[in-house]
């Protein structure tokens, strides 16, 4: 229950209720063997973490936290087997990373993170999540300079195709914005 409610809070803008929660639900979670849960509150403290930040709820420390959190979700999800339960966490732990990255201005860390998200999403055949994952590294290719603006064109193209291929109109736009 902790953990639906931390997910809950993030969604209300509570950010710091939802890392409250989750932290309750590690708690709660302590002896069981739900590493899956485990690895979910973890990155759910994470992007809650990056999403106060860039809302102006929390200081730079907390994508110092937010990292951290990051590294705990790996080591939980260390004890998944292999199939897409793990799949999906890991893309999402690796897509929160490279926003934590990119928040701080750690382009090729958060390209390294955003890299590792696009070949999970890849290999487990969630195309759409790839769009995504190309979004953002065409991003970090933006702030790594001109040098990389042919590869954050290309990044952005690609993303387009895949937004336009499911119909995602709202990904879509934001790749011709990106494009502009």
């Amino acid at each position: 229950a902790w953990l639906a409610l931390g997910v809950t809070y993030h969604h209300l803008d509570r950010w710091q209720d939802s890392i409250v929660s989750c932290q309750r639900a590690l708690h709660a979670l302590t002896g069981l063997d739900k590493p899956l849960d485990v690895a979910s509150a973890w990155i759910n403290m994470a992007i809650s973490c990056g999403t106060g930040y860039a809302h102006g709820a929390f200081g730079a420390s907390a994508l110092r936290e937010g990292t951290d959190y990051c590294q705990q979700a790996v080591a939980a999800l260390a004890e998944l087997p292999p199939g897409r339960e793990r799949n999906s966490m890991e893309a999402s732990l690796y897509n929160a990373l490279g926003t934590l990255h990119s928040q701080t201005g750690q382009w090729r860390e958060a390209l390294v993170a955003f890299q590792r998200h696009f070949n999970i999403c890849q290999e487990a055949g969630y195309t759409s999540r790839t769009g995504i994952s190309l979004n953002n590294q065409g991003e970090v290719y933006e702030r790594l300079g001109p040098d990389y603006f042919d590869r954050a064109a290309e990044a952005h193209r690609a993303a387009l195709a895949i937004h336009r291929q499911y119909g995602n109109i709202y990904l879509e736009f934001q790749s011709l914005l990106y494009l502009a």
